[in-house]
């Protein structure tokens, strides 16, 4: 682990590398709180010990540049100082310092304190590891790993903007199984449940590295394709179809089904509406999607023409 020290007294600062290296840390040393600050400006430092009382910038004014600072991960810091008044030490910790440690400092007691500073850091990384793996779990569908509709408000959200912006075409492919029920009624939910997995993949399969692809709900799925206009979304929702005819799903009896799929396409360009959300875009998309199952299914009718594939 890396620790920035940060004290004006040379002998004190030899001193505490001294110390700190028995501990195997990783080191580094500035005299003046303004070198400090380009050190975690610069650098993944999560560890600071800072003199109180140094030219410039003091320690707890440096602490609370720290806490005001735009750095990724908590800063674990901990004030060296002389003064003992309980009043001292309770402006130095409101200051936002985590710990602080007399001087001169023991080296036994120097070694502990950053150890007990290490726990916290690796305590909060982990929480915080797990904070991101629920926040990415709250927006994935368990069954297919795509997003899911939550996480499709917020990207669809992102792309209205980024396609406002840059007055581009954003399109919506809005995917519905058919005769999905007959598939569970007839083979159980296991198999539907296999089926819309599958469905998950082709449709992953099938669309740019950029396009974004979620599970709406049931058997319905979600695309969203920036900067695709009305015949080039077209194209996305045949070559989906295509690879869903090519495919089936294996049952566990060695039985095959082939999937089939109808699909409705919107195209929204900035200028055609005052404004827009994601609601409606899929509202027009769901539209096209029922003229294709009206028409029999297995086919991508675009909102603005009949136009069968």
């Amino acid at each position: 682990m890396k620790i920035l020290v940060v004290d004006d007294d040379a002998f004190q600062r030899k001193v505490i590398e001294q110390t700190l290296s028995i501990g195997g840390y990783d080191l580094i040393m500035r005299n003046s709180a303004d070198d400090a600050k380009k050190v975690l400006e610069d650098e993944n430092v999560r560890f600071v010990i800072t003199d109180w009382m140094m030219p410039g910038l003091d320690g707890p004014s440096f602490v609370r540049w720290i806490r005001s600072a735009n750095i990724t991960g908590y800063v674990y810091v901990m004030l060296l100082t002389s003064r003992e008044s309980p009043d001292d030490i309770e402006n130095g910790l409101n200051a936002g310092a985590d710990d602080y440690i007399k001087k001169p400092s023991n080296p036994r007691e120097l070694l502990a304190r950053v150890a007990v500073g290490e726990r916290i850091l690796h305590l909060e990384e982990n929480l915080r590891a797990v904070s991101e793996r629920l926040e990415q779990q709250a927006l994935i569908d368990e069954l297919t790993s795509l997003m899911n509709r939550r996480a499709i408000y917020q990207i669809g959200r992102q792309e209205i903007i980024r396609a406002s912006r840059g007055k581009t075409p954003l399109s919506v492919l809005f995917l519905d199984l058919d005769k999905f029920k007959q598939i569970n009624d007839t083979h159980g939910h296991l198999a539907g449940d296999d089926a819309l997995k599958l469905a998950a993949r082709l449709l992953m399969g099938n669309i740019r590295e950029y396009d974004q692809a979620g599970r709406w709900a049931g058997d319905e799925f979600i695309a969203l394709l920036p900067n695709t206009n009305v015949a080039q979304s077209l194209e996305v929702g045949v070559r989906v179809l295509r690879a869903f005819r090519r495919s089936a799903l294996t049952l566990e009896k060695g039985a095959k089904v082939v999937l089939n799929a109808s699909i409705g396409l919107y195209t929204w360009t900035p200028g055609d509406m005052e404004t827009i959300n994601i609601d409606a875009l899929v509202r027009q998309a769901d539209l096209a999607m029922y003229q294709a199952k009206q028409a029999g299914g297995d086919q991508a009718v675009t909102h603005t023409e009949d136009q069968q594939k």
